[in-house]
């Protein structure tokens, strides 16, 4: 019998939820025995050792990242697969995406220079590494893609990983109990740690007492450098929650230990719970909200409409017209979303609407009235969306590209999307989690492999070189990312405006100082290299 199969009842499966009053939470009560193996034990090893090429090589997920970032989610996957290769889960057609996925999103940090939006593709990488180790061992909830990733998404991020955080410790320990080498292994290893503050202090003192040991010291620290191994100790301790949480993961999926807190027959008894608004109560507010945006549309006339053609308003500059109303339209958007979404949780349903036929689809229905109400809103809210997108590309023609702008459309897309496919769902219900999620992934990667301040800049200068900008915002290209590094080159030889060659001139040298932002590809550490920051340092003739 394989692990799974003997630790499935003991770690929550379905059977063992069965004659619990609360699925949703019963097996989180259960207290589950440990039960390591030699490959636990080994991983636990190389968890912590990942702990801390974490912070080694993470200085900053926001910042000054490069191809480190990606060497570490290459290198946690590789440690983490073998690991539950080993222990009797291989790559599926689930985990095979998200793995293909993951190693993507890693890519952008090795190619282009890092800015603060780098985060999310941090945080979006991080989500997707916990899906992958779920798809491998099927701890998912539901056979297929679908809404359920959300509690997929709660016991992956939470449950699992805390539910076995001190998972890492033990195994060492139970290890070091079951084998006299790994016990001996152990206690060195605690015994020179908890050496180094009283090592480190009789050092410092006898350099001061003698200058002969002093000189041998210091031909033995060209050898061994001191502050290294401290900060590499450092980055033990601090890694060691990353560790633990990496563990936590990678064993409980791999042995299913409180894997399934949460059962999608509890989501769905959660569910059918929390629906009891009656629908005399809902439809009244659904009908007030559609109708409010029927005045807007019929009171707003061709002014609203007008961005579509291309037409500025009388009596507005370009500015003033994109500006109205543009951030309050994108708001409105959102509360939408978040109205059907509570629609959908809390409306009751009428008999025959949330079948179990229906569950087991993901294809769960509304009442018809609501269906009626909820897809006019999201028409409307498409069209709100759609406004709003071409007062901001009127916008941008006439200003030019900003990273706020380009993101700003980046999010009016996805809205679009989802409400799109929404709107679809209420047509003819379907399984409109999965193409959400991958509306969502993909859309994810195309913001970051676009290379935005590349496109940024691309967009500017161009624009600006056939006439349809007046200028080049100058300033902004000089504190953006190595991506603007080519277009700011080109400024300076080829602008026709004699104020915008000398602003790019100035623009380089500043990059090229000690303050700039541009690194010095070749001085700096080997972390923080990417190819656009090698190809811009390459290029570039600054100064002349």
């Amino acid at each position: 019998m394989n692990d799974e199969a003997k630790t499935e009842d003991a770690y929550g499966s379905e059977s063992a939820l069965n004659g619990t009053t609360n699925p949703y939470y019963a097996a989180a009560r259960a207290k589950a025995e440990w039960d390591f193996t030699k490959k636990d034990t080994t991983f636990a090893f190389f968890a912590f050792a990942l702990g801390m090429l974490f912070w080694d090589w993470i200085p900053s997920p926001w910042y000054d990242t490069g191809i480190s970032v990606a060497l570490f989610f290459a290198v946690a996957a590789t440690v983490t697969g073998v690991y539950l290769h080993s222990i009797g889960f291989r790559q599926n057609r689930r985990s095979l995406p998200a793995l293909t996925i993951l190693l993507a999103g890693a890519l952008p940090f090795a190619l282009y220079d890092g800015t603060a939006i780098f985060l999310l593709l941090f945080l979006f990488e991080l989500a997707v590494s916990l899906i992958w180790i779920m798809n491998t061992c099927g701890r998912s909830v539901t056979e297929r893609l679908s809404g359920y990733i959300i509690v997929d998404a709660v016991n992956q991020m939470f449950v699992v990983p805390f539910a076995n955080f001190a998972g890492a410790f033990k195994a060492l320990t139970r290890g070091a109990k079951e084998g006299k080498r790994s016990r001996r292994g152990l206690y060195a290893f605690i015994g020179i740690v908890c050496s180094v503050p009283v090592v480190t202090t009789v050092i410092s003192l006898l350099i001061s007492a003698d200058k002969g040991f002093a000189d041998l010291m210091g031909h033995v620290f060209k050898v061994i450098n001191p502050e290294m191994f401290g900060r590499y100790l450092i980055e033990l301790l601090i890694g060691a929650p990353i560790a633990c949480y990496i563990y936590g993961s990678a064993f409980g999926n791999g042995h299913g230990r409180c894997a399934g807190c949460l059962t999608r027959a509890g989501a769905d008894e959660s569910l059918s719970q929390a629906r009891r608004i009656p629908l005399a109560a809902v439809r009244p507010g659904l009908v007030i909200l559609a109708a409010v945006y029927i005045l807007f549309f019929i009171a707003m006339g061709t002014y609203l409409f007008s961005a579509f053609s291309g037409d500025l308003p009388a009596g507005y500059t370009y500015a003033e017209y994109a500006r109205r109303g543009f951030f309050e339209l994108c708001g409105v958007s959102a509360i939408n979303l978040a109205v059907i979404i509570f629609v959908y949780l809390f409306a009751k349903r009428n008999a025959g609407e949330d079948t179990k036929e229906a569950r087991d689809k993901d294809m769960p229905r509304l009442p018809k009235s609501l269906r009626l109400f909820t897809a006019s809103i999201s028409c409307m809210t498409m069209l709100l969306l759609l406004t709003a997108a071409s007062k901001m590309l009127l916008y941008v023609n006439t200003f030019g590209l900003t990273r706020m702008r380009v993101y700003t459309l980046w999010f009016m897309l996805l809205m679009l999307c989802v409400f799109t496919i929404v709107l679809l769902w209420h047509i003819r219900p379907f399984n409109a989690g999965r193409p959400i999620a991958i509306a969502f992934a993909v859309l994810v990667l195309c913001l970051f492999f676009a290379n935005t301040d590349g496109l940024i800049a691309k967009y500017n200068v161009e624009s600006y070189e056939s006439g349809a900008l007046k200028t080049v915002d100058i300033e902004m290209l000089t504190y953006m990312s190595d991506a603007t590094v080519p277009y700011l080159e080109r400024l300076k030889d080829d602008a026709p405006d004699d104020e915008v060659r000398t602003g790019a001139q100035a623009a380089l040298r500043e990059r090229a100082g000690a303050e700039t932002y541009l690194k010095d590809t070749y001085g700096s550490s080997w972390r923080g290299w990417n190819l656009e920051s090698s190809l811009a340092v390459a290029s570039a003739r600054f100064g002349t």
